[in-house]
Order: C-alpha cells, then sequence, then structure tokens
C-alpha cells in the first residue's frame, strides 16, 4: 500500500507535534592540542550537525554494559525521535537535549550509536547512550 502526499505530511505533522524537547547534535573532530600560552589542552573542535525538535524516551532494555579504563560500567540506552529531514547525523556523534519536559535529560551528553532508516521517513529515530556516570544519592 503506497502512502499519499498528504498522508504522508500528515504523519510527519503528527510525529513532529509529539516531540516535546529540543536537541543539538555535534560531531568531534581533530586531536587536543596545546596552548603554549596557557599550557592547557584545547579541543578536539565541535561542529554542528544539526538542531531542531526531538523526542526522547528508553530503549525497553537493560543497560549496555562496557569497559571504561579499569573499570566497569553499564550505559542507558534511549532512542531519541527526531522531525523525518534530520540528515547528516552519524554513529559516534554527540547528541544534547537544551530544553524539554524532563529536566533531568537537559545537558546529559548522549552518544549516537545508531541511526535508523525507513522507507517512508515518517521520522528519523536515533539510538543513544548516556555517557553521564549514574547519580549516586546519599
Amino acid at each position: 500500500m503506497l502512502l499519499t502526499a498528504d498522508e504522508l505530511a500528515g504523519m510527519r505533522t503528527t510525529s513532529e507535534s509529539a516531540m516535546p524537547a529540543t536537541c543539538a547534535v555535534t560531531r568531534r573532530g581533530g586531536d587536543h592540542t596545546l596552548d603554549t600560552d596557557t599550557g592547557m589542552l584545547e579541543g578536539p573542535t565541535e561542529t554542528a550537525v544539526w538542531s531542531g525538535a526531538c523526542r526522547v524516551r528508553s530503549l525497553n532494555t537493560q543497560g549496555q554494559d562496557g569497559q571504561v579504563g579499569a573499570l566497569h560500567e553499564t550505559f542507558g540506552r534511549y532512542v531519541v525521535t527526531l522531525p523525518y529531514d534530520a540528515d547528516g547525523i552519524e554513529v559516534d556523534d554527540f547528541l544534547e537535549v537544551s530544553a524539554g519536559t524532563d529536566d533531568e535529560l537537559v545537558g546529559r551528553p548522549l552518544r549516537v550509536v545508531d541511526v535508523g532508516w525507513s522507507e517512508w521517513r515518517i521520522d528519523r529515530r536515533l539510538v543513544v547512550e548516556d555517557l553521564q556516570q549514574p547519580r549516586v544519592v546519599a
């Protein structure tokens, strides 16, 4: 069954209307460089890739285990839905929620681990990993 242009536009509008947050995607490139005046390391550079409306929801699986140096960590995974025309995003880009309905998500560093594709392009779906250490409650 094929969709008409009006049906597809309606589905895209409905999907985007359910995106309560604003996200920005950046790409890091290059190496750290030494600022000889300050003695501080600079970089790597960040390039803006995309920004706009988004929706973040937890992926209904357990966190993924990983090794960070000598530490064993569990990374939370989330699905981020973006408008259909959010192009140019790649695995290892970084996504940050700048505003939304969940204050705990705002500013968290999320790394893109998968970019979803679909024939109808109603929306763009990303799988991201939460790189922030779990919060400890005293």
